[in-house]
């Protein structure tokens, strides 16, 4: 098993966007060549945006790589949030990121913390086999 964490600031854009290059490289590096690359780097930066972006002190994202590829995105807000998640109007400026990541990911979840929240995402890659 292989496990990556990173710690971002509030509001740390950049550190964000750092950790998603790391991220997509460390997934190229593991994953089958046929996996949706483009579809783990969207779910990636939109759960770390909302993440950043609401987070009172850090966002910590956790990328575990096993039998699956999975993401958790914790941030300690006391936001309130809903796992009913329902596509934006369409002139909404926004309220489509979680609508997107539950409709590219292979599962999704929500935990509430204490403050705060994570979201669990299996990412739509394929592993490689550790000999390979």
């Amino acid at each position: 098993m292989v496990e990556q964490t990173w710690q971002i600031p509030r509001n740390d854009f950049e550190k964000a966007r750092i950790a998603r290059r790391e991220f997509v490289a460390l997934l190229q590096e593991r994953a089958d060549a046929e996996s949706d690359f483009s579809a783990a780097e969207l779910i990636f930066g939109e759960l770390v945006a909302n993440a950043v972006r609401h987070a009172a002190t850090n966002a910590v994202v956790v990328l575990r790589l096993s039998t699956d590829a999975c993401l958790r995105v914790s941030e300690d807000s006391d936001s309130e949030w809903s796992d009913d998640i329902r596509p934006a109007e369409p002139h909404a400026v926004g309220g489509r990121g979680l609508y997107i990541v539950r409709s590219l990911a292979e599962k999704l979840e929500f935990e509430r913390l204490d403050p705060g929240l994570a979201v669990s995402a299996v990412l739509p890659v394929r592993l490689r086999e550790p000999h390979a």
